[in-house]
Protein backbone atom coordinates (compact mmCIF):
# COMPACT_ATOMS: atom_id res chain seq x y z
CA UNK A 1 0.00 0.00 0.00
CA UNK A 2 1.36 3.13 -0.92
CA UNK A 3 0.27 6.68 -0.43
CA UNK A 4 0.34 9.76 -2.50
CA UNK A 5 0.05 13.38 -3.02
CA UNK A 6 -2.19 14.19 -6.04
CA UNK A 7 -4.56 17.09 -6.93
CA UNK A 8 -7.23 15.38 -5.37
CA UNK A 9 -5.77 15.26 -2.24
CA UNK A 10 -4.07 12.22 -0.37
CA UNK A 11 -5.12 9.11 -2.41
CA UNK A 12 -3.73 5.31 -1.01
CA UNK A 13 -2.43 3.12 -3.59
CA UNK A 14 -1.45 -0.28 -4.82
CA UNK A 15 0.37 -1.28 -7.85
CA UNK A 16 -1.20 -3.03 -11.21
CA UNK A 17 -0.09 -6.85 -10.82
CA UNK A 18 1.60 -6.45 -14.47
CA UNK A 19 4.04 -3.73 -12.13
CA UNK A 20 4.19 -6.56 -9.66
CA UNK A 21 4.94 -9.06 -12.21
CA UNK A 22 7.85 -7.28 -14.13
CA UNK A 23 9.43 -5.98 -11.11
CA UNK A 24 12.72 -8.21 -11.04
CA UNK A 25 14.24 -5.98 -7.95
CA UNK A 26 13.27 -4.22 -4.92
CA UNK A 27 14.56 -0.65 -6.79
CA UNK A 28 11.56 -1.50 -9.43
CA UNK A 29 8.53 -0.49 -6.85
CA UNK A 30 7.85 2.66 -6.04
CA UNK A 31 10.11 4.72 -3.31
CA UNK A 32 9.28 8.04 -1.90
CA UNK A 33 9.88 10.92 -4.30
CA UNK A 34 9.29 8.61 -7.21
CA UNK A 35 6.40 10.64 -9.94
CA UNK A 36 3.91 7.68 -10.87
CA UNK A 37 1.57 7.07 -13.66
CA UNK A 38 -2.07 6.34 -11.77
CA UNK A 39 -5.41 5.99 -12.56
CA UNK A 40 -7.44 7.87 -9.97
CA UNK A 41 -10.20 7.15 -7.98
CA UNK A 42 -11.01 10.22 -5.92
CA UNK A 43 -14.44 9.34 -4.69
CA UNK A 44 -12.80 6.27 -2.64
CA UNK A 45 -9.79 7.89 -2.01
CA UNK A 46 -7.59 5.04 -3.88
CA UNK A 47 -5.72 5.24 -6.88
CA UNK A 48 -3.15 2.31 -9.04
CA UNK A 49 0.13 2.81 -9.93
CA UNK A 50 0.50 1.34 -13.38
CA UNK A 51 4.29 2.89 -14.13
CA UNK A 52 7.31 4.73 -12.44
CA UNK A 53 8.87 7.65 -14.34
CA UNK A 54 12.59 7.77 -14.96
CA UNK A 55 14.44 8.62 -11.70
CA UNK A 56 16.42 12.14 -11.88
CA UNK A 57 18.13 10.93 -8.74
CA UNK A 58 18.24 8.28 -6.37
CA UNK A 59 19.90 7.77 -2.87
CA UNK A 60 19.99 4.32 -2.46
CA UNK A 61 22.19 1.62 0.55
CA UNK A 62 22.91 -1.60 0.90
CA UNK A 63 19.70 -3.40 2.17
CA UNK A 64 19.92 -4.58 5.57
CA UNK A 65 20.77 -8.05 6.39
CA UNK A 66 22.77 -10.62 4.15
CA UNK A 67 21.20 -9.88 1.26
CA UNK A 68 23.43 -7.33 -1.16
CA UNK A 69 20.33 -5.90 -2.84
CA UNK A 70 19.83 -2.11 -3.31
CA UNK A 71 17.63 -0.08 -0.99
CA UNK A 72 16.28 3.18 -2.34
CA UNK A 73 15.54 5.60 0.35
CA UNK A 74 14.74 8.51 -2.15
CA UNK A 75 14.18 9.30 -5.58
CA UNK A 76 14.34 12.64 -7.36
CA UNK A 77 16.41 14.79 -4.91
CA UNK A 78 17.35 17.86 -5.97
CA UNK A 79 19.34 19.48 -3.29
CA UNK A 80 20.97 17.85 -0.10
CA UNK A 81 21.79 19.99 2.84
CA UNK A 82 24.33 18.07 4.86
CA UNK A 83 24.39 20.05 8.34
CA UNK A 84 27.07 19.12 10.37
CA UNK A 85 28.21 21.07 13.51
CA UNK A 86 31.82 22.68 13.53
CA UNK A 87 32.72 21.12 17.25
CA UNK A 88 34.77 18.12 18.76
CA UNK A 89 32.63 15.85 16.51
CA UNK A 90 33.26 17.23 13.13
CA UNK A 91 35.03 14.63 11.62
CA UNK A 92 36.14 15.75 7.77
CA UNK A 93 36.39 12.20 6.53
CA UNK A 94 32.85 11.67 7.07
CA UNK A 95 31.63 14.99 5.39
CA UNK A 96 33.71 13.72 2.44
CA UNK A 97 31.75 10.24 2.43
CA UNK A 98 28.36 12.29 2.85
CA UNK A 99 29.56 14.28 0.15
CA UNK A 100 30.21 11.82 -2.22
CA UNK A 101 27.08 9.92 -1.27
CA UNK A 102 25.53 13.10 -2.42
CA UNK A 103 27.45 13.27 -6.10
CA UNK A 104 26.49 9.81 -6.67
CA UNK A 105 22.96 10.37 -5.97
CA UNK A 106 22.36 13.03 -8.75
CA UNK A 107 21.41 15.49 -6.51
CA UNK A 108 23.89 18.60 -5.62
CA UNK A 109 25.01 19.07 -2.09
CA UNK A 110 25.18 22.39 0.49
CA UNK A 111 27.04 21.95 3.29
CA UNK A 112 26.04 23.94 6.40
CA UNK A 113 28.81 23.91 8.96
CA UNK A 114 26.37 24.63 12.42
CA UNK A 115 28.09 26.32 15.47
CA UNK A 116 30.38 28.40 14.03
CA UNK A 117 30.44 30.45 16.73
CA UNK A 118 31.73 28.21 19.23
CA UNK A 119 35.02 27.04 17.32
CA UNK A 120 37.64 29.99 15.87
CA UNK A 121 37.29 31.24 12.82
CA UNK A 122 40.58 30.13 11.50
CA UNK A 123 39.26 26.76 12.57
CA UNK A 124 36.23 27.04 10.05
CA UNK A 125 37.43 28.91 6.78
CA UNK A 126 40.32 25.58 7.33
CA UNK A 127 37.40 23.15 7.42
CA UNK A 128 35.76 25.19 4.46
CA UNK A 129 38.79 25.24 2.54
CA UNK A 130 39.32 21.49 3.20
CA UNK A 131 35.82 20.80 1.90
CA UNK A 132 36.33 22.88 -1.40
CA UNK A 133 39.95 21.67 -2.11
CA UNK A 134 39.15 17.98 -3.13
CA UNK A 135 36.06 19.14 -4.93
CA UNK A 136 36.91 22.26 -6.97
CA UNK A 137 35.73 20.82 -9.89
CA UNK A 138 32.58 20.56 -8.16
CA UNK A 139 33.02 22.98 -5.22
CA UNK A 140 30.25 22.73 -3.41
CA UNK A 141 28.39 25.52 -1.64
CA UNK A 142 29.15 25.85 1.85
CA UNK A 143 27.91 28.26 4.52
CA UNK A 144 28.60 28.75 8.28
CA UNK A 145 26.11 29.48 10.71
CA UNK A 146 25.50 30.19 14.25
CA UNK A 147 22.34 30.26 16.50
CA UNK A 148 21.25 33.67 17.64
CA UNK A 149 18.50 33.89 20.75
CA UNK A 150 16.93 36.53 22.21
CA UNK A 151 15.92 36.82 25.76
CA UNK A 152 12.72 38.79 26.48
Amino acid sequence: MYRLFTEYGDLFAEITGKLRHFAAERQDFPAIGDWVVITARPAEQKATIHAILPRKSKFSRKQAGHATEEQIVAANVDTVFLVNAVNTDFNLRRMERYLLMVWESGANPVVILNKADLSADSGTVSIRQSLAAPYNKFCPKAYLMRLVTTIM
